[in-house]
């Protein structure tokens, strides 16, 4: 082994040693069903209204007019905090329920139902329904009436959680919301999604919403 007093033929001496360490993160994932408390839908209706304990996840507008927006919650405390990176978050519904014509009469050209990334915290409250944004872009969810289970890619609002999970309870949050509120005719048009109240039972846990996270780990 040379010192590094040792020189070359030139007369220059050697560098010092340097160690490299290198590794491969790993990637794993982790399915989270939504939470059931946190989950439902706030209507304009009776001065605002926030339901938690129902079985549907509820958008659209209903006889009265009233408009309604849905909502989801997913505890991300299952990620490790020594995490690396996030490869991707998927967030799946199932759309069981179609009423009136919700994806005509409450949607515009290439806008239908979408998807928006909020943060209302440890409760669904009234106010939430027009709670500010964390991104104003939306996202789009489900086009069609098709009663299935329906998919989208929520990588870098997921990412965004898990950069903030101090401030945001360790929690995933959205809201879904049709471009129209209302079209004020008298009819209901509303579409609802199982929500978490099944992730328990056996024959509708599949349904459930689940948000499904694939990452990077030491």
């Amino acid at each position: 082994m040379l010192e590094t007093s040792a020189s070359d033929k030139a007369g220059n001496k050697l560098e010092k040693e340097t160690k490299v360490t290198f590794y491969t993160p790993r990637t794993l994932s982790t399915e989270i069903y939504s939470q059931k408390d946190l989950d439902g839908y706030v209507t304009n209706a009776s001065g605002g209204i926030a339901v938690t304990q129902g079985e549907y996840v509820e958008i659209g507008d209903i006889d009265s007019n009233a408009y309604v927006r849905g909502f989801v919650s997913f505890k991300i405390k299952a990620l490790p905090d020594d995490l690396v990176s996030i490869k991707k978050a998927e967030l799946s519904m199932y759309q069981k329920i179609v009423l009136g014509k919700p994806y005509t009469e409450l949607s515009l050209k290439n806008m239908h139902l979408r998807i928006a990334h909020i943060y209302y915290g440890k409760s669904l409250k009234p106010s939430d329904l027009t709670k500010p944004l964390l991104d104003k872009n939306f996202k789009e969810f489900s086009e069609t009436s098709l009663l299935e289970q329906k998919t989208i890619n929520l990588t870098s609002w997921v990412q965004d959680d898990f950069d903030n999970r101090g401030v945001r309870s360790y929690s995933s949050q959205f809201r879904l919301q049709f471009p129209i509120k209302t079209d004020n005719d008298d009819n209901s048009d509303m579409v609802a999604f199982y929500a978490g109240e099944f992730a328990n039972d056996p024959n509708l846990k599949s349904k459930s919403p689940i948000l499904r996270v694939w990452y990077y780990a030491p």
